[in-house]
């Protein structure tokens, strides 16, 4: 009996000594059938946030298989341009199967005051390619993208003589029309000519509302009234 109950012990130890290496080396884990794996933390040793968000957010997803998440707490991470969740205990995760969109939602006092949709599949354009994430800042037949990328640089901040590791934002804006994505500056010629719409149209309607397209949700509003005419 007592030879059995160490056999039975050894075996335990085993089963337990396998899935502690299984999971330190990244081994498939299922969330509701869909499978996912671990993900490691971000860098500390770098001034900043890889993230779009620093905190956890709450949010919908949309993979490319058609499998829909709601409610999931979700970040994104800009530097990889990936998107990870946290399900049970705090272990960051990443999908699987690819991501084809996502909803991020900012709370404020349990309320809801802004949401971004990020989406990817269009066409390679200044070397991004198709798996990459734009935000959706105005949706329709000609869409407003904005594509936020982060990397790590070193810079010497003020009254400092030496230089910091921090991660710096690059942001880019894009038409997106027939499947073609056309890069604008936030000026009025620029956009004009990317529009290829009335001028005289899209110029009263900017001053009818006092726009200012060089803020996004501005040049959002000119775009949706673009695709109405």
């Amino acid at each position: 009996m007592q030879k059995f109950l160490s056999k039975v012990a050894l075996a335990f130890i085993a089963i337990c000594a396998f899935a502690g290496t299984s999971m330190a080396q990244g081994i498939n884990i299922s969330l509701d059938g869909e499978s996912m794996q671990a993900f490691g933390k971000g860098n500390l040793l770098v001034k900043g946030s890889p993230y779009l968000y620093k905190d956890w957010s709450k949010g919908s997803v949309k993979l490319t298989n058609g499998v829909v998440y709601e409610g999931m707490n979700l970040m994104y991470d800009q530097t990889k341009d990936m998107l990870i969740f946290k399900a049970d205990g705090e272990q960051r995760q990443k999908f699987l199967h690819p991501v084809q969109e996502f909803i991020l939602q900012e709370e404020v006092n349990n309320v809801i005051v802004d949401e971004r949709t990020f989406r990817n599949g269009y066409p390679l354009t200044d070397g991004i390619g198709p798996a990459a994430f734009y935000e959706v800042l105005a949706d329709g037949k000609t869409q407003l993208l904005k594509r936020i990328s982060k990397s790590i640089v070193e810079e010497r901040e003020d009254n400092s003589i030496t230089k910091t590791k921090m991660y710096k934002e690059s942001v880019r804006y894009y038409l997106a029309t027939d499947g073609k994505l056309t890069k604008i500056s936030k000026n009025k010629k620029a956009v004009f000519e990317a529009l290829g719409k009335d001028t005289a149209a899209l110029d009263k309607y900017i001053k009818d509302n006092k726009l200012n397209i060089r803020e996004d949700n501005d040049l959002a509003k000119l775009v949706t009234y673009a695709n109405t005419i």
